[in-house]
């Protein structure tokens, strides 16, 4: 996991980000910069942060610093990562240096687009599984364009229109299989707009597996005309402020919808046809305090990874201790000292400290590993 502290009592400053390992129940490495994270994305071989006006990434294995990349004014950290790493290569997507712009790093042929989305700023940005396609909302909300990036010149696709009246898009989340494009928008609507081939939505042509190999090439061709004004197939409500959507994976038109305010989570089910998604489960993670008034009092100190509770949360205890809140002083970079605490000690892990200078001398980044 790569966790960005936030809240009232932040366990960690808001410029770091914790590399978690889940199985060790312990941070096995940081990442350190000069100005507050907005953004990241994981996958098994690479890490990616977005600051306020530039992207970097950087190999897993040992934290180096493999690319960096200058955006517009970038407040809502938007960051996009192919997390497939059977395919045909990383490939990144993130805005450009111009306004409604989008930049498109394919690091397995080294080729860079540069799409031109938008007249407005960006909103919301997302990549399917392999890469293969791009999603764009700009801040007006009403449209939702979908670029192919495997052609390498980054052709429109898809113009779908989530309405007419201004919106904020939150989310955007293609299925595994792309036939399915999901958005969540400030309105209180989650929406989901078919990609399908007409062949295959009048059942014509062949079905799909989960990763939707099998009509791979099929909906590669039929994909580079472009669709304009269609609207969504299924919507879904009942979910207070929605802020993340994602397909079940198992579920093929399954739609999990999470709600900021509570935690919530709803699934909703559209396979019964356009309209209105059937709702299919609904849960609270959340719960509010029972006397108004009441504070609970949390210690700077956070360690997780304890005992799983009977009810299946992780258990979330305090401690004193604090892992490199030490500078070094210097102006150039921010430095982290080794950390030292029981559990690394009698594992004898050592701690690195590797200094990454930026080139154009806007930010600095530190990276310290566990092992």
């Amino acid at each position: 996991l790569a966790l960005v502290e936030g809240g009232v009592k932040p366990r960690y400053p808001p410029n770091k980000v914790m590399i978690w390992d889940d199985h060790r129940g312990r941070t096995i490495g940081e990442l350190s910069f000069r100005q507050p994270v907005l953004g990241v994305k994981l996958r098994r071989d690479r890490v990616a942060v977005a600051l306020s006006d530039r992207v970097y990434l950087y190999n897993f294995s040992d934290l180096t610093l493999l690319d960096q990349i200058p955006t517009v004014s970038n407040p809502r950290g938007l960051l996009c990562l192919s997390p497939d790493t059977a395919g045909a290569g990383a490939v990144l997507a993130c805005p450009s240096i111009n306004k409604g712009g989008v930049r498109v790093e394919l690091y397995a042929c080294r080729k860079t687009l540069l799409l031109d989305a938008h007249e407005s700023s960006l909103a919301a940005l997302a990549l399917s599984v392999d890469g293969m396609y791009l999603s764009t909302a700009s801040e007006k909300g009403t449209v939702i364009r979908v670029f192919s990036t495997q052609d390498g010149n980054g052709q429109l696709v898809h113009e779908l229109r989530r309405g007419v009246e201004r919106a904020e898009i939150t989310c955007l989340t293609f299925s595994l299989d792309k036939m399915w494009l999901g958005a969540s928008s400030d309105r209180g609507t989650a929406h989901v707009f078919n990609l399908m081939p007409k062949e295959i939505q009048n059942g014509n042509g062949k079905g799909t597996s989960a990763t939707g190999s099998s009509s791979s090439k099929s909906f590669s061709g039929w994909m580079k005309k472009v669709k304009k004004g269609e609207g969504s197939y299924a919507q879904i409500r009942g979910i207070c402020d929605p802020t993340v959507c994602a397909f079940v994976p198992d579920r093929v038109h399954t739609l999990a919808v999470v709600g900021k305010g509570d935690g919530s989570i709803l699934l909703a089910d559209f396979s019964a046809g356009p309209g209105e998604a059937v709702r299919v489960g609904y849960h609270v993670f959340f719960k509010e305090k029972q006397e108004q008034g009441q504070q609970e009092d949390v210690d700077d100190g956070i360690i997780f990874g304890d005992d799983d509770e009977e009810d299946g949360f992780v258990n979330i205890q305090t401690g004193n201790e604090e892992l490199g809140n030490n500078d070094d002083g210097e102006e150039d970079f921010v430095g982290i000292e080794p950390k030292k605490h029981d559990a690394i000690a009698a594992e004898n892990d050592t701690a690195i400290r590797t200094r990454i200078s930026d080139t154009n001398a806007t930010s600095d980044a530190t990276t310290t590993k566990g092992e």
